[in-house]
């Protein structure tokens, strides 16, 4: 009885690993098991190729709208003084929708003078258009649009334009 077990035990698992064999040599399905296991790294590389292009894009667009707006400053010989909605006005006629024209897009005009050797933090708001021949700094900067998970530190570009005032 006993030896009638221990055989009828051996037979169910060389049963089990006979069907175990089976199932492992069928190559049906082995297509899609490797795409959905390549997918998703794929498609989040993809994504994030495609989200820092934008940001890159929309650091480009601007610094040629904070360009722009030096320019403005400089063709109108600084009559009427400039403000922050006016330089507003200029970025965002010049921002072909590639940030948004709100709270986010912070302008300031500064002397060079006043602003120190290290890294300053921009003030938004702040105008100080000094004295004839002043060297000036126009800094802008705004948020990108996010779509890809984990790249939201990027998204904050700046820009600048140093002039001298007429």
């Amino acid at each position: 009885m006993v030896l009638r077990l221990l055989l009828q035990g051996l037979l169910n698992r060389v049963a089990f690993f006979a069907r175990f064999r089976l199932f492992a040599s069928e190559a049906g399905g082995t297509s899609a098991v490797e795409f959905a296991l390549l997918a998703l790294p794929f498609f989040m590389v993809l994504l994030g190729t495609m989200q820092v292009g934008l940001i890159y894009l929309t650091q480009a667009t601007l610094q040629g709208a904070t360009l722009n707006a030096a320019d403005n400053m400089l063709t109108t010989n600084f009559a009427p003084p400039p403000t922050v909605s006016s330089i507003r006005s200029v970025l965002c006629a010049k921002s072909a929708n590639m940030y948004a024209c709100d709270a986010t897009l912070k302008v300031e005009l500064n002397t060079l003078q006043a602003l120190s050797t290290g890294t300053v933090a921009l003030s938004d708001g702040m105008i100080n258009s000094g004295s004839s021949g002043t060297p000036l700094v126009l800094r802008t900067q705004t948020t990108a649009t996010v779509f890809t998970p984990g790249l939201g530190s990027f998204a904050t570009v700046s820009a600048s334009a140093v002039l001298r005032r007429p």
